[in-house]
């Protein structure tokens, strides 16, 4: 369903048609399309329709094959199901440092036999302790370890006070996506009802919130609710520009009770629907075992 989403709702492309013509879906061809992706050795890819779009910067041309969407999906149905675990193949750690640049160098050496090479900006052998810029991103995820007190101390498998702690948050770059996510939806929706803007932010934020609840999350999730009302604020200002902040306080935001200051409306029918809150998300940690925290090999 996520595949099929992202190829004809989310993508750029997803008006753009392949060689059978078909270029836009209803909601109950997506919901047919999701039942008929499936990942087999029967499953055969159509030819791509070929179009020649301009390089960038240049005066040439370079040809581009544009599969159907069918084929769009079950390309991103791959995608997601190899992705993960073939990013997490690329990651190494060790203690030691030249130990990390050996299996670099074998990687990339496997690499150059199947005709690939490790992307230079995303390759970055890093400390997860020391140094100017400690610690890394994987999945979203930043990965860091600080020095700490004995009280909050990890420890080894023997029991051993290691002096540091590891933290797992989203990292700076997932944050900045997803704020240009929100920011994206409140621009296209500016003429739109206020359940619309609703209907179409919660999902995001419930999205975004669960994929993060097993982490060190709750000042980030304090923060994007404080982004998000600061969003929608500006969203409500510009629909009534000669109107006073209290007059646009009260008719987009509940003003009393455990809702105070949540963006909230009504639909057509009477029923009021309400903005998710990231704080809502409940933290789900790792928990203790035994006696010790968990932490990185």
């Amino acid at each position: 369903m996520i595949a099929v989403r992202q190829v004809t709702q989310q993508n750029q492309g997803k008006k753009t048609a392949g060689v059978d013509g078909v270029k836009a879906l209803t909601p109950k061809s997506r919901l047919k399309l999701v039942s008929q992706i499936k990942v087999t050795r029967k499953a055969k890819a159509k030819p791509t329709r070929r179009v020649w779009i301009p390089k960038p910067g240049r005066d040439e041309k370079r040809p581009l094959g544009i599969p159907t969407i069918h084929d769009r999906a079950l390309q991103g149905l791959v995608k997601q199901s190899l992705e993960p675990e073939w990013e997490a193949y690329m990651e190494v750690m060790h203690k030691d440092r030249s130990k990390i640049e050996k299996a670099q160098g074998v990687i990339e050496k496997w690499l150059r036999e199947i005709g690939l090479e490790l992307k230079a900006e995303k390759t970055r052998i890093s400390h997860t302790l020391e140094g100017e810029n400690p610690g890394f991103d994987f999945l979203g995820f930043n990965i860091r370890q600080y020095r700490v007190g004995k009280y909050q101390s990890g420890r080894n498998g023997h029991g051993t006070l290691l002096g540091f702690k590891t933290i797992i948050k989203p990292s700076d770059k997932s944050i900045r996506n997803h704020k240009e996510q929100l920011l994206q939806i409140v621009r296209r929706h500016k003429g739109a009802p206020q359940e619309a803007v609703i209907a179409k932010l919660n999902p995001v934020i419930r999205g975004w919130s669960n994929y993060f609840r097993t982490v060190v999350s709750k000042v980030t999730y304090s923060s994007m609710d404080k982004h998000l009302w600061e969003l929608l604020w500006q969203w409500a200002k510009g629909r009534h520009p000669n109107k006073s902040g209290r007059w646009i306080a009260r008719k987009y935001w509940a003003l009393t009770g455990s809702d105070r200051w949540r963006f909230t409306g009504k639909t057509k029918g009477g029923d009021i629907v309400k903005l998710a809150r990231y704080t809502e998300t409940e933290i789900v940690g790792w928990g203790r075992a035994g006696n010790r925290f968990p932490t990185l090999p």
